[in-house]
């Protein structure tokens, strides 16, 4: 399985990468107007929203589908993957004339002769790049890339990395040497992770899901940002986006009001002025 203690060093040749340029170019499109960050704002605090595009370096095509660029240590580019939203309901679109519902950069460059012929893909985590800006904070990892950026919306004071898939790890993983991980497994990859990372010694797995999907035949495929959205609805927090925009000037005992008079007559908002923008609070449980 190729399990081996993390701290232990690799020798790696210097990987083929894709000109940063290209990600600059993907974010002068509006990358809070992709399906997926619409999505976020109507969750999201729109300058969260705003931090986290620029934080993970999100980008965005003329379609409106969202790029995660996988961008490692040393802020080089290994590639993106292109992914469609429903921008209300965050779930992910298949494309109907493909079976899959990715399709990758490198693969888009290397059809229109932007790369070489042998060009390899050597993948990253999504996020490692911010492993060197907060050298500090304590590593949270996932699978899917878009729950390492919604749980970062919520929970800020950790890096959220995901490794984009459940299995193939070992080379990603050479990232976490010397960081202590706390790892966030879906439901139903808690026995393959669990198995797999324990050869990491600085990487423990929580079963934090496992116990609130209990038997729940259903909760098969739940991740971490499904637990997050779904407290949320029970809340009454996930509201219209135009209320979630505005709600922090108004008192809270006149929120169910204010909401009811937004959504009668449609309203939206055309812009607030203020001097200081208050973070979203953090989420009230501890995911140990």
């Amino acid at each position: 399985m190729g399990q081996r203690d993390n701290n232990s060093k690799l020798t790696m040749e210097t990987p083929d990468t894709i000109p940063y340029e290209y990600v600059t170019r993907s974010l002068s499109f509006d990358p809070r107007k992709s399906t997926f960050t619409s999505f976020l704002e109507s969750v999201l605090d729109p300058m969260v929203v705003e931090g986290l595009v620029e934080q993970y370096q999100l980008g965005v095509t003329k379609a409106g589908d969202v790029i995660f660029f996988q961008i490692d240590r040393e802020g080089r580019c290994r590639t993106g993957k292109v992914m469609k939203y429903d921008p209300v309901t965050g779930h992910r679109i298949k494309d109907d004339s493909s079976d899959y519902s990715v399709t990758w950069i490198h693969t888009l460059m290397k059809r229109k002769g932007l790369l070489r012929e042998d060009w390899a893909l050597s993948q990253c985590l999504f996020g490692e790049h911010l492993l060197s800006r907060y050298p500090e904070r304590e590593v949270a990892l996932v699978e899917s890339e878009e729950t390492a950026v919604i749980c970062a919306g919520f929970l800020s004071e950790y890096i959220w990395l995901a490794t984009g898939d459940k299995t193939n790890l070992d080379e990603k993983l050479n990232a976490l040497s010397g960081r202590e991980v706390v790892a966030y497994p879906n439901v139903n990859t808690y026995d393959y992770w669990r198995k797999y990372l324990a050869g990491y010694s600085n990487i423990s797995v929580s079963d934090y899901l496992q116990k609130a999907a209990g038997s729940d035949p259903s909760s098969g495929h739940m991740d971490l940002a499904d637990l997050i959205l779904d407290r949320l609805e029970l809340n009454g927090t996930a509201q219209n986006p135009t209320f979630q925009q505005i709600k922090r000037y108004i008192s809270p005992e006149y929120h169910s009001e204010a909401e009811a008079f937004i959504e009668d007559l449609g309203l939206e908002l055309l812009g607030v002025d203020f001097e200081i923008r208050e973070h979203i609070p953090a989420f009230p449980d501890h995911f140990r």
